[in-house]
């Protein structure tokens, strides 16, 4: 039960967390992330537009077969953009640095570092994937064809009551693993070292293994309902389409601000 409580207060505080500092995430996220993002919107609606894409179409549909540069480039702008975007977060919920919009603090050690343990923690997750998808792929339901899909925060395909249910239990565990080991960006982006064990024996210290199995759980339910939500009002409201990119952002900032309030109650108090 005590489990449950701090499941819930916890993702309460990060919703909070993030609602009533949205300023604060227009301002971390304006220069690396929003402006290539904005600037690639404005360029492929200009370039629909004015037919210039068949340029990009391969030349068996009489396109030019050309690489889209710009477009390839400001989505690797914005891709590389998520790590300071995390480390200002981070340093602004936990140390109380106030972000600038304009003219962003630069943290490039943090930054790398950052990039290098999401690397780390990505090959992880590759490896422990393989591992415990192996006991479930006997009881999956396969397409005809002989495959499926497991999609995080997404419904499974083919799709059936089995594979929702696996793939939630699938998800649920892989997830609650490595939000354990995660401690370790926010302890980065503070400029401090933390091991996968000491983030591991910290995570524990406020959370048990059920309970980070229910929390990655609902977080996966909610991801699941939240895009079922936007699919379904994007049908009849085309007014969400102004709505959608403000949802999609606090999703992704819900994510960093999560990791955040735990390692605020996990590893600041054992002063790591």
């Amino acid at each position: 039960m005590a489990d449950f409580s701090f499941v819930w207060r916890l993702i309460a505080d990060t919703f909070l967390a993030i609602a009533r500092n949205w300023t604060v995430v227009l301002r971390i996220t304006l220069i690396p992330l929003l402006l290539p993002l904005g600037i690639l919107v404005g360029w492929f609606t200009w370039a629909l537009k004015s037919a210039y894409l068949v340029h990009y179409m391969p030349k068996q549909v009489g396109g030019g077969n050309e690489v889209p540069v710009l477009a390839l480039s400001l989505v690797l702008i914005a891709a590389i953009g998520t790590l300071p975007v995390a480390v200002a977060w981070h340093r602004f919920d936990l140390l109380g640095e106030r972000p600038r919009a304009l003219l962003p603090r630069l943290h490039p050690g943090a930054s790398f570092g950052y990039f290098g343990r999401s690397l780390l923690l990505v090959l992880i997750a590759i490896l422990f994937g393989i591992v415990l998808l192996l006991p479930l792929y006997p009881f999956i339901e396969k397409a005809s064809t002989g495959g499926f899909s497991f999609t995080y925060g997404g419904l499974p395909e083919p799709r059936t009551t089995r594979n929702f249910v696996l793939s939630a239990v699938y998800f649920a565990a892989l997830v609650s693993l490595l939000m354990r080991w995660s401690l370790i960006l926010p302890a980065r982006a503070l400029g401090r070292s933390m091991t996968l064990k000491q983030s591991n024996e910290a995570a524990l210290t406020c959370l048990s293994l059920k309970g980070y199995f229910l929390l990655a759980l609902l977080l996966h339910l909610f991801s699941i309902l939240l895009t079922f939500l936007l699919a379904e009002l994007a049908t009849g409201y085309i007014g969400l389409l102004l709505v959608l990119p403000c949802v999609r952002l606090f999703q992704f900032m819900f994510n960093i601000a999560l990791l955040t309030r735990l390692y605020d109650h996990c590893v600041k108090p054992l002063a790591l």
